[in-house]
């Protein structure tokens, strides 16, 4: 009787031990992926040449949207996830026809796929695909480095897989994405996204109360 007890007694701990492993996995991964790991966003900051800025890039949305997202992001960055997939489509449902996002590309150097899925992703953009392609990776982050680009660009539909796998297996610098990090050094960004919404410069965390602020602002009668 006593055995039983004690093999009851060490199976009891043994679950209680997983279950605190799953717990801790499943927070620790939370933590890495919530927006709040971004740096404390900093107060707004006025850039002039803002619409120059928004001429470049990829759009996504109307162009004579009354609200302008102009984002320098990373493919790998937790945040930019966030932005891509929770919040401009919150802004977009909230603000039909009147929001759009310009994507600019800001491939951290820590993140070993960042600068490839960048390359990738103006393949795509060759196609007519970038918005697609953009949309696909952001909702597989985490399939980074597991999946081929050539498959999320089949996702995308991407026409001619053979042609994008010829372009995103180039090492070369790309020109386009070059410009973009020049251009994220040059506003002083400190992280991905950095921000700038019809001219305001939001550096750090995104804030939707923030966004929302600037949008009501902006909004005009039609």
């Amino acid at each position: 009787m006593k055995r039983v007890r004690d093999v009851v007694s060490e199976l009891t701990i043994i679950v209680m031990v997983l279950c605190t492993i799953t717990i801790t996995i499943v927070i620790v991964r939370r933590e890495i992926r919530a927006p709040s790991a971004s740096p404390p966003q900093t107060p707004p900051v006025r850039v002039d040449d803002w619409p120059e800025m928004a001429n470049a890039g990829h759009r996504i949305g109307p162009e004579d949207a009354a609200v302008t997202l102009v984002t320098f992001s990373d493919f790998e960055c937790p945040t930019c996830a966030f932005l891509a997939t929770e919040e401009f489509p919150r802004l977009r449902e909230k603000y039909p026809g009147r929001v759009a996002l310009v994507y600019r590309h800001w491939p951290l150097s820590r993140h070993r796929f960042a600068y490839p899925a960048a390359r990738a992703a103006e393949c795509a953009a060759q196609q007519g695909r970038f918005e697609d392609f953009h949309d696909v990776v952001y909702a597989q982050q985490d399939s980074i480095g597991v999946k081929t680009f050539a498959e999320m660009a089949s996702e995308a539909g991407v026409p001619d897989l053979g042609r994008f796998e010829t372009c995103a297996g180039d090492t070369e610098p790309v020109p386009a994405i070059e410009a973009d990090i020049a251009k994220a050094v040059e506003l002083g960004g400190i992280g991905t996204p950095t921000l700038v919404v019809n001219g305001l410069l939001l550096r750090g965390r995104i804030r939707s109360a923030v966004l929302d602020s600037i949008a009501e602002a902006s909004m005009s009668p039609w």
